[in-house]
């Protein structure tokens, strides 16, 4: 009685609810707790029928009970398997990370509420998680993507007019990480992908900031021409505080210094000053000055300073640090996006960056982009992070065994 099993799968005659054909070849089993968690009825009332009374309900979980349902979701996977290879399911290959074709593939499993204390029971009991990209989100968080795209060309630098900054080993995540940079995870996260950084000297020292993260160091770093990363944790922290959003605030100072350049205003704002950038931002918050111009969207702001065909956006959208001029699927991406410039709409990038298919391609790279696109719906619909778009492949979606906020693909290998 303490694991609780539902099947998913479209019987014979039953009404298909579901448009794609594909969907009469699910068959998953769901296994989710029956004992511990919300089961245990620990808790109770307080103040009792007046207007006061409070409700407590506390959650327990045990390390035992987690192995336990660990095992048996594992347990039931491998029992479905066997039926496969007797001809009691439908029986079919997937394909793994590596395009290979495989019978078997475990993707992730796990109790989601007890996460924060169990979660490395996977590894102990079955091993084989993919480690590598979840230990380097752990090490360098996001910012570990400045180096790689500006080794591609693709790191937004001093307004977009160039693709490489010199100094990007100032402000990428192996940078954060000499200077002591912590791994912050989301609630029931392992993947801990977020940093809290600390400035421990200078101007700007006591600052204390979660980030910056790799859009940040890229809009208020490279974009602006600061290369001090001290000055860049400084910045998103004032961001923070004004209530404004780092991408768009990046680009629309990144507008006034590039303006600024190019005699457009009469204002002088350097590149690479970080006060100046400060005090842009606060005047932006404010709207006062010339800034008040700056504290509209990038379209409209352009339009006034006389920069309509300047103006980085996409859909009055600006941009990440993906540049479409570079990663094709990107600007593909872009394109389609109902949002504009929505890195997150696709993350085709990934493909782009890791080598699967060349960032300059465009043959083939719409049917990447739809694959993307579509595989992302699922995570939305199961409110999952994108960065589990690693772990969760097609074939992480068919013929699964489900367990309470993870799942166990049954072909496992």
């Amino acid at each position: 009685m303490w694991a609780c099993e539902r099947l998913a799968r479209l019987f014979d005659g039953a009404r298909q609810y579901l448009a794609d054909p594909r969907a009469r070849e699910i068959d998953m089993l769901v296994i989710r707790e029956n004992s511990e968690g919300e089961y245990v009825n620990q808790g109770g009332r307080l103040h009792r029928g007046t207007p006061y009374e409070i409700a407590t309900q506390i959650e327990v979980f045990t390390r035992h009970a987690t192995e336990r349902l660990i095992r048996h979701a594992f347990g039931r996977a491998r029992q479905r398997l066997e039926e496969r290879r007797k001809g009691q399911r439908a029986n079919k290959l997937f394909a793994d990370d590596r395009g290979r074709d495989a019978q078997a593939q475990v993707c992730l499993v796990t109790k989601r509420n007890a996460l924060p204390h169990w979660g490395e029971l996977y590894c102990e009991v079955f091993g084989g998680v993919p480690q590598k990209p979840v230990k380097n989100y752990k090490r360098l968080g996001t910012p570990q993507r400045v180096s790689i795209m500006n080794e591609l060309g693709s790191l937004p630098t001093r307004y977009w007019h160039n693709g490489k900054f010199d100094d990007h080993e100032q402000i990428n995540g192996q940078k954060m990480l000499e200077m002591g940079s912590k791994p912050k995870a989301c609630a029931r996260c392992y993947i801990a992908c977020g940093k809290l950084m600390t400035v421990e000297e200078g101007p700007y020292v006591g600052t204390i900031v979660e980030g910056p993260e790799f859009e940040t160091t890229m809009t208020l770093g490279s974009l602006c021409l600061i290369n001090d990363m001290n000055a860049i944790v400084y910045l998103n922290d004032l961001c923070d505080r004004l209530g404004i959003d780092t991408i768009t605030a990046g680009h629309l100072v990144a507008m006034a210094l590039d303006a600024s350049d190019r005699g457009l205003i009469p204002e002088t704002y350097p590149y690479g000053d970080a006060e100046t950038v400060a005090n842009i931002l606060r005047q932006i918050s404010a709207r006062t000055g010339i800034d008040e111009i700056l504290s509209k969207v990038s379209t409209a702001a352009s339009a006034e300073l006389g920069m309509s065909d300047d103006a980085i956006h996409v859909k009055k959208l600006e941009p990440a640090a993906y540049d479409p001029r570079v990663l094709k699927g990107m600007a593909l991406a872009y394109a389609t996006s109902p949002r504009g410039a929505c890195h997150l709409h696709s993350t085709v990038y990934k493909s782009d960056i890791s080598g699967k298919i060349d960032p300059q391609q465009t043959e083939g790279k719409a049917a990447k982009v739809i694959d993307y696109e579509d595989r992302l719906i699922l995570h939305d619909a199961l409110i999952m992070c994108r960065f589990y778009r690693d772990i969760y492949m097609w074939s992480g979606f068919q013929n699964v065994d489900w367990q309470q906020g993870g799942c166990v693909n049954e072909n496992h290998s």
